[in-house]
This record gives structure tokens, C-alpha cells and sequence, in this order.
């Protein structure tokens, strides 16, 4: 049996999908809530927080961080009752392990929600496994590509007709049945995180919010291969969509790229566009200047009240 690992993006808690495959066996999910508190029962952000197997295998199954309330959720897929059809909320234990600042918990449970009260010297998720510096952010603990390939299965044949409206926050131009998508009466609106998604979907077709599958827009997560490596690019696409960091352009519809390379001519932030510091290369110039007043009170406006949350802006030459 396979296990891959999906990332969910929603409120901005770490969040893990844990979900095994096996051939002929219906798939549920449960959700386990895991908390983290110190030994005076206060939450613990950024804790490294780990599921296993076994106490030999800690982090077999992924790891990531607490979000800032200690929290982390686990979305851990398992095999439906064949007469119902539904799944059970109660299903195979799970050793979840945290640890912080020399602290650490562990224990086994295949109930939804389980609090670790960290205590010096306790257990550690090991170091190799897949936890990264971020809270939120889960890192799948197989790295894409390294999946074995069961032999006897053709292997298909795709062809590259190209997408349109590429570099765009949207699927192609979001003008056909089923497509979400930005772009309206010839005009697009692009970002860093579109512009990047596109880039990254064309190299892995199965990445995060690549392949077609609405439930993924919704949540961020998805059970193709490789493990939705593309996610970061379409939350950050999503996270400034109404922002003061996404600019407009008009698009030619009709147009197709196989190259996987936005053409950068064609969907560049133009003079004036409001870009993040160290983003001059998405500008058509190639570079920025100093913000004046006028371009604080645009920022200002555009961030929604939020502009403590967002890196300082710079203006497209």
C-alpha cells in the first residue's frame, strides 16, 4: 500500500493529509485535531509535530508545525465499510509526537483529537523527518518522483496543445464549462502566485490545483502525484488576489503557450503596478522605484486595512 501526502491550505493551520491507496478499497477521511500545550497548559506555536507508525518509524506518515493557537489537523484517509459505504470517525491508532525547545510528548490514539502536554526530556520527532521552519506549512515526507511504478499499467499519452490565458490567476482564460478563473472581457488578473502556479502546473500536471479537480480549488488539497508541490504557489495566488499586489492586463484569449514559460511581454506588471520588495522582475521594466504618497495611499487602500501583514511595496518603472 502507497501513501501520499496533500496539503490543505484553509485558515492558515498547519494542516496534514495523511492518505493511503490501495486498489478496490473506498477512501474516507477522518479529521485528528492535535494540541500542544507546555506543562502549565498554555499552546505551543511552532512546535514540530509529527505522525508515525510505530515509535521506530516517528514521522513515517509526515510532520509539520502548530499553527499560532498549538494546533495542528490531520486528515487521515482510511478504508470505507463496504456495506455502508461510510467511513468510520474511529480507525487505525497513530503515534503523534511534538516537541519544542527540548521538551516533548507522544502518544497513540485512533480517536479525532488528542492534546500533547510537552515535559523536558520527552519524545522528538527525528530529524529527518519532513518538518520545515514555517508554521502552517507541512513538507510530504516523500519526495516527489520517488513513488515506485507498478509495471503493467500503459502509460498514457499526453498531448501538449498548450493553455491559454497562461500566467493568469484562473484555468486557462476561465471562460469554459468548469473553469474558475479571473479573466473578463479580455482582461486578466495576474500575480506572482498565478504566474508561478501556471509555471509549476505545466511541470507537474498533478501538483496542487493542477489537474482539474474542484474539491482542490475549495481546500488546497489534492491526492495526485507528485505531492501538490504547486500549493504554495496557488495559496499565495489566492492570498493576493483582491490585494494591492495583483495588477491587470488585457489577454489575448485565442493565444496558447506549450512552452511552459509565461511570456512575460504579454502578462509583466505594468508602470505604476504596485510589487512586493524583491519582485522587480515581474515588472515589465524590470525594475521599481521608491513609493511616494500617492503610492502609500494606493497600498494602503488595496491591503484592506491588512498592510502590517503584507512585505512593503515598491512601483514598476
Amino acid at each position: 500500500m502507497l501513501r501520499t501526502i496533500a496539503i490543505l491550505a484553509l485558515g492558515g493551520s498547519a494542516t496534514l493529509a495523511l492518505l493511503p491507496f490501495g486498489i478496490g478499497v473506498a477512501q474516507t477521511s477522518r479529521t485528528v485535531t492535535i494540541t500542544v500545550i507546555d506543562s502549565a497548559g498554555r499552546p505551543v506555536p511552532n512546535a514540530a509535530v509529527c505522525a508515525g507508525s510505530s515509535t521506530s518509524a516517528r514521522g513515517d506518515l509526515g510532520s509539520g508545525r502548530t499553527d499560532a493557537s498549538g494546533r495542528a489537523t490531520f486528515a487521515v484517509a482510511s478504508p470505507a465499510p463496504p456495506a455502508s459505504g461510510m467511513g468510520s470517525p474511529i480507525g487505525t491508532p497513530i503515534l503523534f509526537t511534538a516537541n519544542s525547545a527540548g521538551a516533548g510528548a507522544a502518544q497513540s490514539t485512533p480517536t479525532l483529537a488528542v492534546t500533547l502536554r510537552l515535559a523536558s526530556g520527552g519524545p522528538r520527532c527525528p530529524e529527518a523527518s519532513a518538518v520545515i521552519a514555517a508554521p502552517g506549512q507541512i513538507a510530504p515526507p516523500i519526495a516527489p518522483g520517488s513513488l515506485p511504478v507498478r509495471p503493467g499499467l500503459p502509460t498514457p499519452i499526453v498531448l501538449n496543445l498548450g493553455k491559454r490565458c497562461f500566467g493568469a490567476a484562473g484555468a486557462n482564460c476561465g471562460d469554459n464549462d468548469g473553469e474558475m478563473g479571473t479573466c473578463a472581457n479580455g482582461e486578466c488578473k495576474i500575480n506572482r502566485g498565478s504566474w508561478e502556479h501556471d509555471e509549476c502546473c505545466f511541470a507537474n500536471p498533478t501538483g496542487g490545483v493542477c489537474d482539474d479537480k474542484p474539491w482542490e480549488v475549495i481546500t488546497a488539497q489534492g491526492i495526485g502525484q507528485p505531492a501538490q508541490i504547486c500549493t504554495a504557489a496557488f495559496n499565495l495566488a489566492l492570498g493576493r488576489l483582491n490585494g494591492p499586489y495583483t495588477w491587470k492586463r488585457r489577454v489575448d484569449f485565442s493565444a496558447r503557450n506549450n512552452t511552459g514559460r509565461v511570456v512575460h511581454a504579454d502578462y509583466c506588471a505594468p508602470r505604476d503596478a504596485l510589487v512586493p520588495v524583491g519582485e522587480d522582475r515581474f515588472c515589465c521594466s524590470r525594475t521599481t522605484r521608491a513609493p511616494n504618497a500617492g503610492d502609500m495611499a494606493r497600498f494602503a487602500l488595496g491591503s484592506a486595512g491588512h498592510v502590517g501583514a503584507l512585505p512593503p511595496p515598491r512601483v514598476c518603472t
